[in-house]
């Protein structure tokens, strides 16, 4: 893919499935969570997920980001504090 005019990988992850109780009011948790390399810099970009799909996300994704999109654009209730506690930043 073409991303600011620099190729990049997109890493593979594996899909979290909501389940079957899951319908189109809750399709946010159908949300797509990538991490892009570019240039030796790994971008993570949450979607829209919810506390369940982060704590998934905790074990699954421990690794070190350049950067990391927040699920629901950063609002201050969007993101559960076990998810925020494992984000420590670092001075490059």
């Amino acid at each position: 893919f073409k991303f600011y005019n620099t190729n990049g990988e997109v890493s593979d992850y594996p899909v979290i499935d909501a389940g079957e109780t899951s319908n189109n009011r809750f399709s946010d948790k159908f949300s797509i969570v990538t991490v892009y390399t570019v240039q030796g810099r790994k971008v993570l970009f949450t979607g829209d997920i919810y506390k369940f799909s982060e704590l998934v996300l905790k074990d699954t994704l421990a690794d070190d980001y350049d950067l990391i999109e927040m699920s629901h654009h950063g609002s201050s209730s969007a993101n559960c504090q076990e998810f925020l506690d494992m984000i420590v930043p670092i001075d490059k």
